[in-house]
């Protein structure tokens, strides 16, 4: 499979979109968040040559740590009352999780072939 460029490296400017989505994805719940800066979004990867399918999943890990990080992680919250457990004695739990999540996010953003990998062999 050929080398892809790699998404959001150089400039730091190219980081913004990680962080906003980051950042948006605390306080915005998924489906609104997709909704929102998905139209925004995609045709900024798409002119940096980005693979639709790899700015999706991205995005979707993107979210997935906003769910789960407070002020508003709808994720932590769900779990929070399904445990019984409050959300203070969740955090110390939480943080690893948040180190290996943040490092899947680097990895699938800076080798797309571990993403693409899939789509590739089937074709």
């Amino acid at each position: 499979m050929p080398s892809r460029e790699i998404l959001w490296a150089g400039s730091p400017a190219r980081l913004a979109p990680l962080v906003v989505l980051l950042i948006v994805g605390t306080f915005i719940d998924t489906i609104s968040a997709l909704v929102i800066f998905t139209p925004l979004l995609l045709p900024l990867a798409a002119s940096a040559g980005v693979d639709p399918i790899h700015f999706g999943v991205i995005v979707a890990v993107n979210l997935t740590i906003g769910m789960i990080t407070p002020p508003v992680g709808v994720c932590l919250f769900v779990t929070s009352g399904i445990a019984r457990v409050s959300i203070r004695e969740m955090m110390p739990d939480l943080a690893p999780m948040m180190v290996v999540l943040t490092v899947v996010l680097a990895m699938i953003t800076y080798w797309p072939d571990l993403v693409m990998w899939l789509p590739g062999y089937l074709g």
